[in-house]
Parts: structure tokens; sequence; C-alpha cells
């Protein structure tokens, strides 16, 4: 149990970090300002809802499993709100801190106002429409979780999770179910001998019924009998 639990996490993270990967690749540009691709803000939303379901001590594996050294700029970007939910803000400090030669502009400030100067999040038309649900994140900051825009992000994430287990958990069943049954089958063998020595050959050639003079009754005496004369 405590094998397949293990499995089940690593897919899940393997999930979350080639959705990303994926994303990026897709895409053209691969600029800051282009808006999140859906595969990366799924990503996100499934790291969040993953952290959250496994408690502090899942956290590490969660974050290991996003391989954030090998994102784009833009993409690392973009997940500082996710690292501060779920490591905390001074890890995104220092993420914030090793990208700001890699992505200046207006949403590295945004970003720095809200988790370096730890301002309140101002509400920024632009700032949400390049970023997504990562910036609705960013700006949740601080909201206590029973808040209406908090709880609806925090349920997404929630959502994302549950649903990656239980198609990664579908899957699971579907591909190891059949392999099992196969192997069950092959390894059982027969309880009679499957040996043909001794066996009559079959033969496929036409045989003629039995005779019906073998069936019928012996005929009896004859109906006359010839009498001889005998000579002196």
């Amino acid at each position: 149990m405590e094998r397949a639990a293990t499995l089940l996490w690593w897919g899940l993270l393997v999930l979350c970090a080639g959705g990303i990967w994926a994303a990026n690749a897709a895409r053209r540009g691969g600029g800051v300002g282009e808006g999140p691709p859906p595969g990366e803000e799924f990503a996100g939303r499934l790291a969040l809802g993953a952290a959250r379901a496994a408690g502090p001590d899942g956290s590490a594996k969660v974050l290991e499993g996003l391989s954030l050294d090998a994102l784009p700029p833009a993409a690392r970007l973009r997940m500082v709100p996710v690292i501060a939910e779920i490591a905390g803000v001074e890890k995104a400090r220092r993420m914030l801190e090793g990208l700001r030669d890699l992505t200046p502009g207006a949403d590295f400030d945004t970003l720095s106002r809200i988790y370096v100067d730890l301002a309140p999040g101002i509400p920024d038309e632009g700032f949400v429409r390049r970023n997504g649900w990562f910036a609705r994140l960013a700006l949740s900051r601080g909201l206590p979780d029973d808040h209406p825009l908090r709880r609806e992000l925090l349920r997404a994430a929630s959502r994302t999770f549950l649903g990656s287990t239980i198609g990664l958990l579908a899957a699971s069943i579907v591909t190891i179910r059949p392999t099992t049954l196969g192997s069950a089958g092959e390894a059982a063998s027969p309880i009679l001998p499957s040996s043909t020595v001794g066996r009559p050959a079959l033969s496929f050639a036409h045989v003629a019924p039995a005779s019906v003079d073998l069936y019928s009754a012996l005929s009896g005496p004859p109906l006359m009998s010839v009498q001889t004369c005998r000579r002196r």
C-alpha cells in the first residue's frame, strides 16, 4: 500500500512538471506578458492542490517534482505565487531575486510589491489578463481562506488535484488488471495430463454405417421338407 501511494505521488508530480514543460514547449513566443498556457495553469493548480492535500511533510516532494530550474523564466515568474503558498514567502522572495534580471517589467514589479514589500495587492486588469489564475492567487495573499476570491482559487486547486488523482488511479487499474489476469492464465496448468501418448489418432474419413444384417434375426427352419427315395 505504501509503495502504491508513493508511485501515485510521483505520477502526479511528473504530470505536474510535464504539464508545465509541454505548455511552454508548445508556445511560440515564450516571453513575459503573453498569458499563461492552459497546461501551465493546470500544473500550477495541481501543484497547489497536491501540497495542500499532502500537508507540510509532502510539500518538499511537490517542489522537487516541479523542477523549477528547468522552466523558462516567464513560467518561473508565474509560479512565484504557487511557491509562496507551498513553501512560504521567504522562498518566493529568493525566487524573485533570481529572476530580477531575467524577467524585468510590470509583472515582476507587482509580484515584488506583494511578496518582497508585503504590500497589499492592487487589482490590475493587465496583470490578471497576462497571468490569469496565478495573478488572482497573488492578489489573494493575506486574505482569509474563507474569503470568496481565495476560497474559489483554493477550490480550483483541490478540484484539479482530485480529478487528476482519480484519473491516474483509473488508468493504473486499467493497465494493471489485464496484465495480472494474463499472468494468472499463463501460470495455470491443467489438472489432467496433456500428453498424447497412448491416445488413438483421430480420423475424419467417412465410415459407412454398420450392416443391417448384423442385427437381423436368424432365419427359422425351412418351410418344406424334401424327402428322398431310398433305393434298395
